[in-house]
C-alpha cells in the first residue's frame, strides 16, 4: 500500500528579521545595532561551505523531503543536509536539464516508489557532474530539531562575502555615512536590505529627524543589498523614501548605483563604500525631486495609464491590488504620476519576497521616469 507523500520537499525563504519604522512611527537604528545581530546570526547558524564535485553528493526524495548526503570512502554514515528551496534550485540549475527540476519534484509526490524513482533519476544526471562547485551551508531549525541545511551552490569563483562582513564595511569604512540613521532593515535567508536616510552625514546626530514633517515629506534614501546565496550582487543605491506609508523606491538609473558581483578580492567593495555613499546621497535627492515634481503631473486616467504601461513581467495580481492602492488613504490623492508611484510602492509591501518587491518598485521608479518624460511634452500632464 502507498503512502501520500507531502508536497513540501524543501525548506522555503524565510523572514529572519524585519525592524524599523511602521506606518506613521518613525523607528530607526543605528548600524552598530544591524551589526550585532548579524554577528550573533552567524554564531548561530556556523556557516561552512565545502568544495566537492557534484557526482559526489547524493540526493534523496525521502518521506516528503529533500535531503542529501556526501558520499564518503567506506560507506560509512554520514552527515544528512536538509535543502532549502533556494539552495534544492541551484543545485537542480547544475545538474538536472533546464526545467527539469519540476516535474521531478511533482514526480516524488504521487507515492513511494515514484519518489524512490525520483532520487535514482537525480543520481544519474549527477554522475555525470564532475566538476568542483562550492556548496553553502548553515545550521538552522526545521520541524523543531536544528539541521545543517544546504542553502546554495556556485561555481569555485564565488567569493564569500556575508552580511556582516557588508555592514562591517560601511562601519570601518563610510565615515560620518556610518551614522545615518537607518529608517529599517530586513533579513531573510536568501537576501539582506538595509535602507539608510540619506542625509548630510554632518547633521546626522541621529536623533534630528522630526516624524511630524517626515510624515507626509519624502526624503532622501540610501539603500545597501547583498546575498549570501548568490541572488543578488552587493549594491548601494539612491532613493526616496515616506514615513506616511513606508514605502521606498530605488532611482531608475542603475547606472548610477554602486555594485560588487561576489568574485575575486572583496578589499575592492571596503575601497569603494565611502565614495559610493557620498555619490548616492546626490542621487537620491534627484529621485525625491523628481517624485516633488510627479506630485504636479495630472494624469487623466491614472488607472488606465499604470495598466497600459506595467510590463507583461508584472503578475495580474500586483496590477489588480494597485488599483485599489490608488485610493489608499496614504496615497496621494488626485490621480498624478505620484498617486501611481505611490500605489506600486503601497503594493510591494505586501510582498513576502524582498526581491519581488525591489522589482515591483524598480517599475514605479521607471514610471515615475516615462511619466515626466511624457509631461514634459504635454503641458504638464499624462493624457489619456
Amino acid at each position: 500500500m502507498t503512502t501520500t507523500i507531502k508536497k513540501h520537499v524543501t525548506i522555503p525563504d524565510r523572514t529572519l528579521v524585519n525592524r524599523g519604522s511602521t506606518k506613521g512611527i518613525l523607528n530607526t537604528e543605528h548600524l552598530e545595532s544591524v551589526r550585532d545581530y548579524l554577528r550573533r546570526l552567524e554564531e548561530r547558524q556556523q556557516p561552512i561551505d565545502f568544495e566537492r564535485s557534484l557526482d559526489q553528493l547524493l540526493v534523496d526524495f525521502t518521506e516528503g523531503r529533500l535531503e542529501a548526503c556526501w558520499m564518503t570512502p567506506n560507506g560509512e554514515n554520514a552527515q544528512v543536509f536538509r535543502l532549502t528551496t533556494n539552495g534544492a534550485n541551484q543545485l537542480s540549475r547544475d545538474v538536472l536539464p533546464s526545467r527539469f527540476f519540476s516535474g521531478l519534484k511533482q514526480l516524488a509526490c504521487m507515492d513511494d516508489r515514484a519518489e524512490k524513482l525520483a532520487s535514482l533519476v537525480w543520481r544519474k544526471f549527477a554522475s555525470n557532474r564532475t566538476d568542483i562547485r562550492k556548496v553553502r551551508t548553515i545550521r538552522m531549525r526545521v520541524d523543531g530539531d536544528v539541521h545543517r541545511v544546504i542553502r546554495s551552490c556556485h561555481s569555485q569563483g564565488y567569493a564569500t562575502y556575508s552580511n556582516l562582513q557588508f555592514v562591517q564595511d560601511i562601519l570601518d569604512n563610510a565615515g560620518g555615512f556610518s551614522n545615518l540613521p537607518v529608517l529599517s532593515w530586513r533579513v531573510t535567508d536568501s537576501g539582506m536590505r538595509l535602507r539608510f536616510a540619506g542625509i548630510d552625514p554632518a547633521t546626522a546626530a541621529f536623533a534630528p529627524l522630526d516624524p511630524d514633517i517626515l510624515l507626509t515629506t519624502p526624503i532622501p534614501m540610501i539603500e545597501g543589498w547583498n546575498s549570501e546565496t548568490g541572488r543578488r550582487r552587493v549594491v548601494l543605491r539612491g532613493g526616496m523614501w515616506k514615513l506616511i506609508c513606508t514605502n521606498g523606491m530605488g532611482s531608475w538609473n542603475d547606472r548610477s548605483e554602486y555594485n560588487w558581483i561576489h568574485r575575486g578580492d572583496p578589499s575592492r567593495i571596503r575601497r569603494g563604500v565611502e565614495e559610493a555613499f557620498l555619490n548616492i546621497t546626490t542621487e537620491a535627492n534627484g529621485v525625491v525631486e523628481a517624485y516633488n515634481e510627479a506630485c504636479n503631473i495630472d494624469i487623466d486616467d491614472a488607472y488606465a495609464w499604470m495598466l497600459a504601461e506595467m510590463p507583461m513581467s508584472i503578475p495580474n495580481r500586483v496590477v489588480i491590488a494597485a488599483k485599489r492602492a490608488l485610493i489608499d488613504p496614504t496615497t496621494t490623492p488626485g490621480g498624478t504620476l505620484a498617486s501611481v508611484v505611490d500605489a506600486l510602492t503601497l503594493v510591494a509591501q505586501e510582498e513576502e519576497d524582498i526581491f519581488a518587491q525591489y522589482d515591483i518598485e524598480r517599475e514605479a521608479a521607471v514610471l515615475l521616469k516615462k511619466g515626466r518624460a511624457i509631461a514634459l511634452n504635454n503641458n504638464g500632464c499624462i493624457p489619456a
